[in-house]
């Protein structure tokens, strides 16, 4: 039997009960995750930076141990230095441990606040970690779960990530989001 792929299975939606949302920046593109999932907001400066690994960009020392800390660019491909544009390194709780992600920006959101709608045909190959997107007072933004992106980083770090990852609303600009 043919195993499938963590993306190629349908996404959670753990936004769905949960009451407040982060809106991570990342170069301009929205990722909104689950705020009861953020464990820790820690700053950039405190990520010793990691070489010899182009999916991690460096460790964190957090909780008595050290743990990966991935950075993305817009179109959510690994980048193995920090930009300077990184602020704050995000750290979820995950289910063996911890999840560290860097980010411009970070905010909380009210989950109310958020209109979502169904991820256009042309995003919704299973190749990227987003299950639908939200209309914010400035863009678009894609929400995603914990896991998912997880799925989606280890996916990406053993080379099997498919071209459709890169369809985020950042790397479509100027084609519209709805554009197939």
């Amino acid at each position: 039997m043919k195993s499938m792929s963590p993306l190629s299975t349908p996404k959670t939606n753990a936004l769905a009960h949960d009451r407040d949302l982060a809106l991570m920046t990342v170069d301009g593109l929205n990722l909104l995750l689950p705020q009861g999932a953020i464990r820790s907001l820690e700053p950039v400066l405190d990520v010793e930076p990691y070489e010899g690994d182009e999916v991690k960009a460096g460790v964190l020392w957090f909780d008595s141990e050290l743990w990966p800390v991935h950075c993305f660019d817009k179109n959510l491909a690994a980048l193995a230095t920090i930009p300077e544009s990184r602020r704050v390194c995000v750290v979820f709780s995950a289910a063996r441990g911890y999840f560290c992600v860097l980010c411009d920006a970070v905010r909380m959101l009210r989950r109310e606040d958020v209109k979502t709608t169904p991820l256009p045909v042309c995003m919704n190959s299973g190749g990227n970690p987003f299950y639908s997107l939200a209309v914010l007072d400035r863009g678009v933004g894609c929400l995603t779960s914990v896991d998912d992106l997880m799925a989606f980083v280890k996916t990406s770090s053993r080379g099997e990530r498919s071209e459709t990852a890169a369809n985020t609303p950042a790397s479509r600009a100027g084609q519209g989001v709805a554009n197939g």
